[in-house]
């Protein structure tokens, strides 16, 4: 298993691409993730991904907000564009 640490915000400004493999096991655990110009891909149409990839957003109703200074505030448990 590959586990990202616990994060705050997770911004990608390139490509995060979890690898397909039979067996694998992801898991990325952050109050944010802000994709700006970049992607987060877990798999593809033509090749779809085989393993087990989690995304656990922490946060709650008191949780603080995200700004990242342009595009929307995005509140907890978030995944937000930014272009």
């Amino acid at each position: 298993m590959t586990t990202i640490s616990k994060l705050g915000v997770l911004l990608l400004e390139g490509a995060l691409e979890f690898y397909s493999m039979p067996g694998a096991d992801y898991t990325i655990e952050a109050d944010f993730i802000v994709i700006r110009g970049g992607r987060l891909i877990i798999g593809w149409p033509e090749e779809p991904f085989i393993g087990q990839a989690s995304i656990i957003l922490r946060g709650n109703h008191s949780s603080p907000w995200f700004n990242a200074g342009v595009g929307p505030t995005l509140g907890a448990k978030a995944i937000g564009e930014l272009s």
